[in-house]
C-alpha cells in the first residue's frame, strides 16, 4: 500500500542545507513536481541544453574553482545526457544537477521530510 501513496519532501541543497524545492511526488501516476521557495514550477531540461551550458562555463571559467565546477557539471551531464535534467538553483549561488529517478530514489529512501536531491 505504501509504495502507492504520494510523497512530499523538501529537497535540500547539498552544499548549504537550504531549500531548494518543494517535491512532490506521485508513484501511481509517475509524476513529480518541485516548486522553488518562491513559489515558481521548476523544469527539466534534456541533457543537451545542459551540456552547451557546462561547455560555455567551462570556457569562460574565470578561475580554477569555477572550472573545476564546470567540469564536474560536465561530467554529470554525460553520463546522464539521455535523461530529463533539473538544474536546482539555491539562493547562496549553488547549483545541484539531479535527474527525476535520482529524486524520486531519495525521496523513497529518506524517512525524513528533508532530503537531498541525488542519492549518497
Amino acid at each position: 500500500m505504501g509504495a502507492f501513496l504520494r510523497l512530499t519532501k523538501k529537497l535540500i541543497c547539498p552544499q548549504c542545507g537550504d531549500v531548494l524545492a518543494d517535491a512532490d511526488y506521485r508513484p501511481l501516476a509517475g509524476s513529480l513536481t518541485l516548486t522553488a521557495p518562491g513559489g515558481d514550477q521548476l523544469t527539466p531540461q534534456m541533457g543537451a541544453v545542459h551540456m552547451r551550458r557546462a561547455e560555455e562555463q567551462l570556457a569562460t571559467a574565470d578561475s580554477a574553482v569555477a572550472a573545476d565546477e564546470a567540469r564536474t557539471r560536465l561530467e554529470f551531464v554525460r553520463s546522464h545526457i539521455g535523461e530529463l535534467i533539473y538544474d536546482l538553483p539555491c539562493h547562496r549561488g549553488h547549483y545541484t544537477l539531479a535527474t527525476a529517478p535520482q529524486m524520486t530514489r531519495s525521496m523513497r529512501r529518506t524517512q525524513a521530510d528533508w532530503v537531498s536531491p541525488r542519492p549518497g
